[in-house]
């Protein structure tokens, strides 16, 4: 071999095995999976996660989820889009502590190898209230709880109607009175930020949404409008919408039946929704279509427990010339209805709806004497036995619904002062730990949790 052609070959081997080796690096380096906490910036997370790992390129789902470790250790399931994993917990998160995700190294769906992993420590953080201020012209504000002042979310000139947080806590969605006379839906994310159209609705009215466990598909109810100036709306219908095209379809219904009120069962195989018209509560099998009907039941909140395993909600009893509701369950295994406290007693006491927490240990129950129905309170009953909390409102106010934080500490009161002509709507929390109420926000209606 010549010098020159040695030098040549030496030079080719030389620049090959550097562009071979920059080859591995670069595969190594764009194919390591990434992780990112569900659209905060902060490095924090809701109590109900999700936690979002973001692969480069498709995995083998097996391999994939068996590289993912947390400590300390958690339960819950995995959910695929394409190469992206969304970890949903089983449990709610401890708020204020910190959880960290491990990804070893694994293989591609191909069988290439997908780098040396990734450890991420995030934050939990704390709840926040949302509700709507004010009353008659009502917008959208978020409130921390930690003595700071409430910050307005919305700006629509006080069009607001009602609102729906997913899971996550990173996604709002609203109905707003539109410029047809109509009411459409909007979403946003939970600054108020990057607010859009996410459904304009024309005449028809577009309301009480609400999101799947997932946070990926929408049950709203529309009712068409008739095109007759003065003329009530047609029936509600129970609609839904796929969030990744945002496209939109009924849900099959009976011509005759209304649907009101739908709601998602935790884990999402069920979705329920009222029909005023013939009392009852249909809960839809989504994954048959199947339909069960809950009959004699009250246009009150039903409720899930966590695992999805019970439905509180309340039936219609008649004594007489007297007429009142008892707190049903219904079974998902067995389809079976029984009363909740059945050896109480059945005329003097009207049960109200039923929140069982998120933990699962506590269920709040609002109740009034038939012959006194002003003298309303919440019941916060242990799951373990134990004395019953009464969370007592004084006459002449007037106790409306409520809702638990995502960490099972404090319950959202909606409370009326009727002390005057007009009942001021004001919202209050109750604290689990020193059992106290205070008012967090007055001319306020509608509070939810922030996860």
């Amino acid at each position: 071999m010549k010098p020159r052609t040695g030098r040549r070959l030496m030079l080719f081997l030389g620049t090959g095995t550097f562009v071979l080796l920059a080859g591995f690096w670069l595969v190594g380096h764009l194919l390591r999976p990434t992780v990112m906490v569900s659209g905060s910036p902060n490095g924090t997370i809701g109590a109900y996660g999700p936690l979002i790992v973001q692969f480069s390129s498709t995995v083998a789902k097996d391999a994939a989820e068996a590289s993912i470790t947390f400590e300390p250790s958690l339960k819950g399931e995995f959910r695929w889009d394409g190469s992206r994993v969304s970890f949903w917990p089983s449990r709610p998160l401890t708020v204020g502590k910190e959880y960290t995700v491990k990804i070893s190294g694994g293989r591609l769906a191909g069988g290439q190898f997908f780098g040396k992993g990734v450890t991420r420590t995030f934050l939990v953080r704390s709840p926040q209230l949302l509700y709507l201020s004010p009353s008659k012209n009502p917008e959208m504000w978020r409130l921390a709880l930690d003595g700071s002042p409430a910050i307005q979310l919305t700006h629509t000139q006080g069009k607001i109607y009602d609102y729906v947080v997913d899971r996550s806590g990173e996604k709002i969605l609203y109905s707003a009175e539109n410029d047809q006379g109509g009411i459409s839906l909007w979403i946003m994310d939970r600054e108020g930020g990057s607010a859009r159209s996410v459904l304009p609705c024309g005449e028809d009215l577009c309301i009480q949404p609400t999101f799947s466990p997932l946070g990926d598909q929408l049950a709203y109810v529309r009712r068409n409008a008739t095109g007759v100036p003065g003329s009530s709306p047609g029936l509600p219908r129970v609609w839904l919408m796929n969030l990744a095209d945002e496209s939109t379809r009924p849900l099959p219904m009976s011509p005759d039946h209304s649907g009101s009120n739908p709601a998602y069962s935790p884990d999402g195989q069920w979705l329920t929704y009222y029909d005023e018209a013939a009392f009852q509560i249909h809960l839809v099998e989504l994954s048959t279509g199947d339909e069960i009907v809950l009959e004699r039941a009250a246009n009150t909140p039903i409720a899930w427990t966590a695992d999805s395993q019970w439905l509180y909600f309340n039936q219609i009893q008649q004594e007489e010339t007297v007429t009142f509701n008892v707190l049903a369950q219904w079974n998902a295994s067995t389809r079976q209805i029984s009363r909740v406290f059945p050896d109480a007693e059945v005329s003097g006491v009207d049960e109200g709806p039923a929140l069982p927490s998120p933990d699962g240990q506590w269920l709040a129950v609002r109740r009034a004497e038939i012959e006194h129905p002003e003298l309303r309170i919440f019941e916060v009953i242990s799951s373990t036995g134990g004395a019953a909390n009464a969370i007592v409102i004084n006459p002449p106010d007037i106790l409306g619904m409520a809702s638990w934080s995502p960490d099972s500490t404090q319950l959202a009161l909606q409370v009326f002062r009727s002390g005057d002509s007009s009942a001021m709507p004001v919202v209050e929390v109750w604290s689990l730990e020193n059992r106290h109420t205070i008012e967090v926000a007055r001319d306020a209606m509608l509070p939810q949790w922030l996860p």
